[in-house]
């Protein structure tokens, strides 16, 4: 009985220390300081805009309807949405999207949601999407991917179909937004602080 457990609090303190260190080598992926922007033209980043990485966040210019190949066969369901993109030169190492814009946060119409993604092998993945309630005007959100771009989707919003197509000069809303930048960015370490000579 007592072989059992001492067992028993052996099994419990290994699990405790791999534990403690999964945690510990988690932590340490997802902390540190942030880089510089990933997703800037002049780190060699390519935009569906040109200003959603440029790197002046007084620019702007509205989402767009995402380019698709015709030999897509979902290449028409493209009108549905609006993107910033931003696609890197080469799969690249990402910690936090983000999002710098003028009105992100308006009112969601009925049908709308906004989501930030990124791409892996050839695919959207989406990381955070609002359907409901209040989108920050510059959301960000932390993921830890490598990602062959980042961008932020609008769907449009079902009154933009109504009687075959909405207009944004009738005062609707077209599910476009204005945005400054997309930026991406990964954790760099901290570093180490010099030892205290004693």
């Amino acid at each position: 009985m007592q072989t059992r457990i001492v067992y028993g609090i052996c099994a419990a303190a290994v699990l405790a220390l791999a534990l403690g260190g999964c945690a510990a080598l988690i932590g340490g992926a997802a902390s540190g300081e942030l880089s510089s922007n990933l997703a800037l033209d002049s780190a060699g980043a390519v935009a569906n805009n040109p200003v959603f990485n440029d790197g002046n966040v007084y620019t702007q210019a509205p989402t767009r309807t995402p380019m698709v190949d015709r030999d897509d066969p979902d290449w028409r369901d493209a009108e549905y949405y609006t993107v910033a993109e931003v696609r890197f030169k080469q799969p690249t190492k990402v910690n936090q999207i983000a999002v710098r814009s003028k009105d992100l946060d308006r009112p969601l119409q009925q049908g709308m949601w906004i989501a930030l993604e990124y791409l892996k092998d050839d695919e959207w993945k989406t990381v955070r999407k609002w359907e409901h309630g209040s989108v920050p005007r510059n959301p960000k959100v932390n993921i830890d991917a490598t990602a062959g771009g980042v961008r932020v989707r609008i769907k449009r919003p079902t009154s933009f179909f109504a009687g075959g197509g909405g207009s944004s000069s009738q005062g609707g809303d077209n599910g476009e937004r204005l945005i400054y930048e997309v930026e991406a960015y990964q954790y760099v370490p901290k570093e180490q602080l010099p030892a205290e000579e004693g």
